[in-house]
């Protein structure tokens, strides 16, 4: 397929994917020029990686706003790797792009949403660094944090339900099996009930925050 390097041929095929700005169609149009799009040598001119930069991120958000995650985080890897390689872009300049900060949020967003929160994580971390006054990037790491300690809590249970099971079943025909589930049972318990102060203290600061 010949190479599309002419400024004219990219703002056309960017005219026809942006027609309609609904994700769900701007994900299809995307799709239906994927192999014209894959020709674009964006480094031809500066115009045209500034258009192909676009059309990446845009891309990428459209497809993690119709919950299409596993597809939208390999996207928006490669839109923030455009944005930053832009010698034209400062690091103030990147910071002042919504399409940028669109695409650090929703590539957080998706890892998220795929309970790869580890990942997700440090993507939070610098959207509230940068943007402290932006309750919704803080609401989300919040929610990570919170989302790990009731994965915590809840093996705690399984364990504090092990060991009364233990006891009850085994407990006289095995006495060390007695003590072993007494000896789950009571740390389990009290950590399942510090994790459970803190994930409703956790919760009333998000109701006070969105008030």
């Amino acid at each position: 397929m010949t190479r599309i390097i002419s400024i004219i041929d990219i703002k056309k095929l960017a005219a026809e994917i942006y027609a309609d700005r609904t994700n769900a169609v701007l994900v299809a149009n995307f799709e239906k020029h994927q192999q014209e799009i894959d020709a674009v040598d964006y480094n031809e001119s500066q115009e045209i990686y500034d258009i192909y930069s676009g059309l990446i991120a845009n891309y990428g958000i459209a497809l993690a706003q119709i919950d299409q995650f596993k597809k939208a985080i390999p996207v928006l890897n490669k839109a923030i790797q455009l944005f930053e390689n832009n010698k034209e872009y400062s690091f103030h300049d990147l910071l002042e792009s919504n399409l940028y900060v669109n695409s650090y949020f929703n590539l957080g967003y998706s890892y998220c949403r795929r309970n790869k929160y580890k990942l997700a994580k440090p993507y939070f971390e610098f959207l509230i660094k940068h943007f402290p006054e932006n309750l919704h990037y803080a609401n989300w790491l919040n929610r990570i944090n919170s989302d790990n300690l009731i994965r915590l809590r809840d093996i705690l249970m399984y364990c504090l339900t092990g060991s009364l099971l233990i006891e009850t079943f085994y407990g006289k025909e095995y006495p060390i099996l007695k003590y072993l589930g007494i000896g789950l049972w009571i740390p389990s318990l009290i950590i399942s009930i510090i994790l459970g102060i803190i994930l409703y203290n956790k919760e009333g600061e998000r109701y006070r925050e969105q008030d």
